[in-house]
């Protein structure tokens, strides 16, 4: 009886540990991105600096919109609620309200475990990331979303449904920190 117990608590160790736990994503990085919506014609290349404590993103970007190229240095300070848009090449901003949540790139807490793969090779050390895949249901529309299992960074997302379509966002050239802290006041344009 003692040994079947023994047995049966070995299982139920080995069970729980295969459940997986949510990481948690930096609080702080810079990375660059590429984003596309087919549909809408649009795709994104980018910049991004990122600070969760203080809800606030820096985005540099290249954007493409229905043919039409625009070169824009957006800053979200959603501790403040503002949002500054510059053009680069007109120089001129726009300062408004902001209109969306601040994007917090961690795993959903209704998030489905999808599994872990390696982006690259597992059989050459230091070839390939591991990273873990998690989906499900959000604001009416399917998402799936990787992160790395090492550090917890966000490295792609896909989003889908009726209301949105089809849209596509990755992440990489990842640096821990923030570089340059003056790169959250806006611009002198904007002030």
């Amino acid at each position: 009886m003692k040994l079947c117990l023994l047995v049966l608590s070995a299982c139920l160790a080995y069970a729980t540990a295969q459940i997986p736990i949510r990481c948690s994503a930096p609080r702080e990085w810079e990375a660059r991105l590429i984003e596309f919506d087919p549909a809408k014609k649009f795709d994104r290349r980018a910049k991004v600096t990122y600070d969760t404590a203080n809800q606030r993103v820096r985005i540099v970007e290249e954007e493409y919109i229905g043919g039409q190229k625009e070169f824009m240095d957006v800053l979200y300070l959603h501790n403040q609620g503002i949002e500054y848009r510059l053009d680069i090449k007109t120089r001129k901003c726009e300062k408004k309200p902001i209109s969306r949540p601040f994007p917090t790139l961690q795993i959903p807490t209704n998030a489905t475990f999808y599994g872990e793969f390696y982006i690259g090779t597992s059989s050459v050390l230091g070839e390939g990331v591991l990273v873990e895949a998690w989906g499900g249901e959000h604001e009416g529309a399917r998402v799936m979303g990787e992160w790395t299992v090492k550090d917890c960074l966000p490295i792609s997302f896909v989003s889908f449904g009726p209301k949105i379509g089809f849209f596509s966002s990755r992440h990489y050239d990842y640096t821990l920190g923030i570089s340059d802290p003056m790169v959250f006041v806006p611009p002198k344009e904007c002030m």
